[in-house]
């Protein structure tokens, strides 16, 4: 099993950080392995497809956990995934209008030929996390990306609270709490 965790600063209020992140359909924008990612209909549920070997696709579910506004979106593979994974991106306004965003994943590849390109997409996750949060904080300070403005909360319903299962209160006893605060030692891979 394996475990990356990386931050970046982004120039611009955490407000547009986390919409952005959690307008999961962009992803493709900033995230170069993934080719969509496409709400489900269950509260939550998300399908992710990325670029596989010889042209095969892998793809898988994954369900949100947990959405505190501004601050940390957490989720975990779901039914089967092909690619089991699990992990946290949390939010944390600077001065100055910067925002620090952190991403914990977690992922425990499979046997076979699809273990086999998810190992060589993985060889390095640390440098592909890293791409990806420079061409996010890219996408971020260079768009006309506008909160509130086509842009979702993570799934519909999240306004409302629908489709978290868990309490997204900032307590030591969460696991969002757990997750913002990284140094902490906790399980995200509930899912794996």
């Amino acid at each position: 099993m394996g475990r990356v965790e990386r931050s970046i600063e982004v120039n611009a209020p955490v407000e547009r950080c986390y919409a952005m992140w959690t307008d999961f359909e962009n992803f493709p924008q900033f995230m170069k392995n993934v080719n969509f990612i496409r709400h489900k209909g269950d509260e939550g549920v998300w399908l992710w497809e990325v670029k596989g070997p010889l042209g095969k696709n892998v793809s898988w579910e994954a369900e949100v956990d947990s959405m505190q506004p501004n601050k940390a979106v957490s989720w975990h593979s779901v039914r089967d995934a092909e690619v089991n994974n699990s992990g946290a991106v949390t939010f944390e306004s600077l001065a100055d209008n910067r925002t620090r965003v952190n991403v914990v994943i977690s992922y425990d590849p499979p046997a076979g030929a699809i273990g086999e390109f998810v190992a060589d997409i993985f060889s390095n996750p640390e440098k592909m996390v890293e791409e990806d949060l420079h061409n996010f904080q890219e996408l971020v300070e260079n768009s006309s990306y506008t909160v509130g403005v086509g842009s979702r909360t993570g799934y519909p319903g999240a306004e409302a609270g629908l489709g978290t299962t868990r309490d997204t209160t900032l307590s030591p006893d969460n696991d969002v709490y757990a997750r913002q605060n990284l140094g902490n030692d906790m399980d995200i891979n509930r899912g794996i």
